[in-house]
């Protein structure tokens, strides 16, 4: 009878300290992130998981990405355009292109560079991949970067793109991160100049 007594003593204590708990938010906001093993996507503030290792939201209405743009330090000869592009889709979206959300372009002389992209708020609403609206806990971002040396709208020899051997494709889940660094490499291409969009 004590030990019936007793396990409803530690129900009523349990249920008068909270009662259901909330996964995702603890009594401070901040948030549980996925499991980072199986790729789940952060949820809360400061959110960790995500595609790849990347990093989930800080809060939906954070807006703002320092993107470092990697490389040994070098001075360029003359200004060139660093080029931007922010892309996002679904998750459980498949055989559709990815959307546009946002493009910058930033005069740069020397790398490594720092820039400050100003992302829109509620970047997911403006995923249109043609399957409807994206939720927020589903939307994925990717940025593609290049820098054209020659300012000519084309990628040739002299030009910078993104080296893969040093910074893997990375998507993010929910949101941009506040900060994100990829390394860039010259073309190097032998085949001549060709036109290219980010």
């Amino acid at each position: 009878m004590r030990i019936r007594c007793a396990w409803i003593v530690v129900g009523l204590a349990l249920l008068g300290c909270g009662g259901a708990v909330t996964v995702g938010a603890d009594a401070s906001g901040a948030g549980t992130g996925g499991d980072a093993g199986t790729g789940g996507a952060g949820t809360g503030d400061a959110g960790t998981g995500g595609d790849a290792g990347g990093t989930g939201g800080a809060g939906a209405g954070r807006a703002g990405t320092r993107l470092t743009l990697d490389h040994d330090p070098i001075a360029l000869d003359q200004p060139a355009t660093a080029h931007v592009k922010l892309w996002g889709y679904g998750a459980y979206v498949a055989d559709a292109p990815a959307t546009a959300v946002a493009r910058f372009m930033f005069d740069v002389e020397a790398l490594p560079v720092e820039l400050e992209l100003d992302i829109p708020e509620e970047p997911h609403t403006r995923i249109d991949q043609g399957f409807g609206p994206v939720e927020r806990e589903e939307a994925r971002f990717y940025f593609k970067v290049y820098i054209d040396v020659g300012r000519d709208g084309q990628i040739c020899e002299e030009d910078f793109v993104q080296d893969y051997d040093r910074s893997d494709w990375m998507s993010f889940a929910m949101q941009p991160p506040a900060e994100h660094s990829i390394f860039v490499e010259q073309s190097g291409s032998g085949s001549g100049c060709y036109r290219f969009d980010p």
